[in-house]
């Protein structure tokens, strides 16, 4: 068996840079070449099992802690030559300083994930849940600490204080992040089951932290200069050290917050460098107080508010290098301390055995018979002891510190490392099987019996958008302005990617508010595509938590939520329609992201998703290059959501790519084409447009492009001569319908027929609207031989000073040559949004009706 060594190697101190191979000189014998092949060969290791494990979804985090082991003795470490030239000993202090260094980095970003404010609002049925689900596992690893020290070579030498606490924290902790992630997956974020465990996971995270602060103390101090008391006064200036933080340290961050999003927009240089410097100051002091490095961002962090932007923007700032370089060192610099092959013989897979037992069993069985005495379902008590049984990085730091401090010998790190893998590695399948078929519970308002405020709710977990509740009355405009219901409220779900909506974005919807008697209910909603970065969990955690819609009227701004909604307010005006204003947020996977469009639009029974198009990435001073990207590969999601949406939805493409700041709605003046080519979408068009005459700033002028009844479209394009007249066959009834058409011909004339009547009846009731107001009418005849492509090319050339055309999708007609990369958008708003002919920086609005 393995056992601790206490005998020191010196080396000789690396150069930092060579003077290149043609003088002899190797850069792995030097500090810098050697560093950078080592960041190399990690991330290539990393990425590779990265890729591997995310078709078996698979936390990312379990992918680079198995590959970090495989760089390690465990694997590549047995070959001689690689381990002497890539990762020589001597190399292993810097590599470990880098990776501490950024392990600082990130676990600053874990305190900002953790909002102390939830943690405030946690029930009495999560506080039990924690508990129980720490407390068992915990007291059962009393035994093992006990068994372990007697074992030979185990842990020969160590106190039990110190032993206990290092092999307690591990089995009983949970990884907050990693069972947000999975949730996310699974789409629970919505049910009870998340409701509760984001809080008890936070609960968890602040109780393993205190419990290793406690661990370092009594670990480490008890073993240096300063005698036994020493563990005693690191406790005391560890205390000293949060109640600074959070009182001290939390007005002055709040400060900086303040001071940082006072302007808006991006956050300065200064303020950036300020906070790294107090991240790096945080993690000197806690270090030098003897509690770990890490503990110090960790607090700094916790005490930063959470009420303004600048927790995201820090994040935004500094997540991608973190997470993307540092973070993998440390996964290799644990990699390089794990040997499995320290595992040998029938009590090593005894001991391996005996603490995947007390760590699953003791956590899954604590945490389920908690939550069915408190009313929890069999399976959603399950769901959530599998959930809270999730181990991460918080485990591997833990149990790196606990080996830095000689508590943990090579043999017991390695079977904790692998309890914990192991552990890991059961909870997604397990928890997907479980989910299957839905977790029960009825419906979305459903609340657990013997609920006293732990604001648990219930919604569908299938992810499909829902089909038991598609039918309800307004699915589109048409029906608002044609009163076939009661109800002249509109709703209108406003869907985009950044907190801060684009210029037309706004200008669209001030323009939609119509006149006083028009009712407009707008959810703008927030989406943000699922990732494993940091800021994505925090909104995941947030979202979760966040309760319901905060409401913002008319008068007053948007109320800001834990997960920052998109800001959207509108000023109170006599003569406008008030606006009942309430924020969403959502966090999904780009793939999956379509459902949950869907299912809101279902719930809040809205009649139009508004959806952004991205031809050029807009630049703002709060978007990055990778945001850039990611907007553009977003727009895959506008397909899925027009094939799938329970009403109508309205695509807007915005041609420029220079952000132009939004019309205020006191100067407000807003010129908007409609161009009329008949059609379901086109009639839809048409009364969305109709929608924004009463608005006094809102100049209005609809095109009619007319065929004439004896010209008809064919697949071509074309419109050709026919000798059909606009009126029926002998013998055919249009509104009985009887007899039925003898052939195909007779049913097109039938349908054509119907369809000019239905765009007559339109146009006459948006006149009858417009009757008191202003508002231009003008019909354009297509002549014979032309193309409805290159009659809307022609017009469109003349028309310089429209903000925004609005055009239906026209998903019978065919589409244009030079619209090939944007399907979505048909053929006239293919043709408006890519046609570089066109001198116009208008926004094309292209609408699709529902059709009942």
């Amino acid at each position: 068996m393995a056992s601790n060594s206490s005998s020191q190697t010196c080396f000789t101190p690396m150069p930092a840079v060579s003077n290149g191979i043609l003088q002899g000189e190797f850069p792995y014998n030097f500090a810098l070449p050697l560093l950078t092949m080592q960041i190399n060969i990690v991330l290539l290791v990393t990425r590779i099992m990265a890729a591997i494990f995310k078709p078996i979804k698979q936390p990312q985090v379990l992918a680079e802690i198995i590959g970090g082991v495989l760089l390690g003795p465990t694997a590549l470490g047995r070959i001689h030559i690689y381990k002497e030239t890539l990762f020589p000993a001597k190399s292993i202090p810097l590599l470990e300083t880098v990776a501490t260094m950024g392990l600082m980095f990130f676990i600053f970003m874990v305190g900002m994930n953790l909002d102390l404010k939830v943690l405030k609002k946690v029930g009495r049925k999560a506080l039990l849940i924690a508990g129980t689900g720490i407390a068992v596992p915990f007291i059962a690893s009393i035994g093992l600490a006990s068994l372990v020290r007697s074992s030979i070579g185990l842990a020969k030498g160590v106190k039990m204080a110190p032993l206990l606490i290092f092999l307690g924290a591990p089995v009983s902790m949970s990884a907050f992040s990693v069972l947000v992630r999975i949730m996310a997956e699974l789409k629970l974020l919505s049910t009870d089951v998340a409701k509760l465990a984001i809080p008890i996971g936070a609960l968890n995270d602040m109780t393993i932290w205190s419990l290793l602060a406690v661990g370092v103390a009594i670990g480490g101090g008890g073993g240096g200069k300063g005698g036994a008391l020493t563990p005693v006064y690191v406790i005391l200036l560890a205390a000293a050290l949060v109640a600074f933080m959070f009182i001290v340290g939390r007005r002055a961050m709040g400060w900086l917050a303040r001071r940082a999003t006072r302007e808006g927009g991006a956050v300065s240089d200064t303020c950036v460098c300020v906070t790294l410097v107090a991240v790096l100051a945080s993690g000197l002091c806690s270090d030098a107080v003897g509690v770990h490095a890490v503990l110090g961002p960790f607090l700094l962090g916790l005490v930063l508010p959470k009420d303004t932007d600048f927790p995201q923007l820090i994040t935004h700032k500094i997540e991608d290098f973190v997470t993307g370089l540092f973070l993998p060192l440390f996964f290799a610099s644990s990699g390089l301390k794990t040997n499995l092959g320290a595992l040998h013989g029938l009590a090593s897979l005894a001991f391996l055995l005996l603490f995947v037992c007390t760590a699953s069993v003791g956590k899954i069985l604590a945490s389920f018979v908690t939550a069915r005495l408190i009313g929890l379902p069999n399976r959603r008590a399950l769901i959530l002891g599998f959930l809270l049984n999730t181990k991460g990085l918080a485990v591997l730091i833990v149990l790196n510190i606990g080996k830095d401090l000689k508590v943990l010998t090579d043999e017991l790190f390695a079977i904790l490392v692998l309890t914990a893998l192991l552990t890991s590695f059961v909870t997604t399948p397990s928890v997907t099987a479980l989910c299957k078929g839905g977790i029960g519970g009825g419906e979305a308002d459903t609340k657990v019996a013997g609920d006293n405020g732990d604001g648990i709710s219930l919604s569908s977990t299938s992810g499909k958008p829902s089909t038991k509740s598609r039918t309800y009355p307004n699915r589109n405009v048409a029906s608002l302005i044609t009163g076939t219901t009661s109800s002249s409220q509109l709703r209108i779900l406003a869907c985009a990617y950044t907190p801060h909506t684009h210029s037309p974005f706004m200008n669209l919807l001030e323009a939609c508010r119509g006149d006083k008697a028009s009712a407009l209910k707008l959810y703008p909603l927030q989406l943000s595509p699922l990732s494993d970065r940091p800021s994505s969990l925090l909104m995941l955690a947030n979202h979760s938590c966040g309760g319901g819609d905060d409401a913002a009227q008319t008068d007053r701004p948007s109320a800001r939520s834990c997960c920052p909604p998109v800001s959207i307010s509108f000023p109170a005006s006599s003569s406008l329609s008030k606006v009942i204003v309430r924020p969403l947020s959502t966090v999904s996977s780009i793939d999956s992201m379509y459902e949950d469009i869907c299912n809101l639009a279902i719930q809040k029974r809205v009649a139009l998703i508004l959806l952004p198009y991205y031809k050029n990435p807009s630049y703002s001073p709060c978007h990055t290059i990778s945001s850039m990207f990611e907007e553009l590969s977003l727009n895959k999601v506008v397909g899925k959501v027009t094939d799938h949406a329970p009403c109508s939805v309205g695509i807007l493409v915005e041609r420029s790519s220079v952000s132009i700041s939004p019309i205020h709605p006191s100067f407000f003046s807003y010129k908007v084409a409609v161009l009329f080519c008949g059609g379901p979408d086109d009639r839809e068009a048409l009364f969305v447009g109709s929608r924004m005459i009463g608005h006094p700033g809102v100049a209005l002028r609809v095109v009619r492009f007319l065929l004439h009844s004896h010209y008809s479209i064919h697949g071509s394009g074309q419109v050709q001569a026919s000798n059909t007249d606009s009126s029926l066959p002998d013998g055919m009834d249009e509104e009985k319908g009887l007899p039925p058409p003898q052939n195909d011909e007779a049913k097109a004339t039938l349908d054509d027929a119907k369809e000019r009547r239905l765009d007559d009846e339109a146009i006459a009731k948006v006149k009858e609207k417009a009757s008191e107001f202003s508002f231009i009418y003008e019909e354009h005849p297509i002549v014979a031989g032309q193309s409805l492509i290159d009659a809307v090319k022609g017009f469109a050339k003349e028309m310089h000073e429209v903000n925004m055309f609005i055009v239906g999708r026209g998903r019978e007609r065919p589409r244009a040559e030079s619209s090939e990369e944007g399907s979505e958008l048909g053929a006239v708003g293919g043709l408006l949004s890519s046609y570089s002919g066109f001198k116009f920086h208008s926004c094309i609005l292209v609408v699709q009706q529902h059709c009942s």
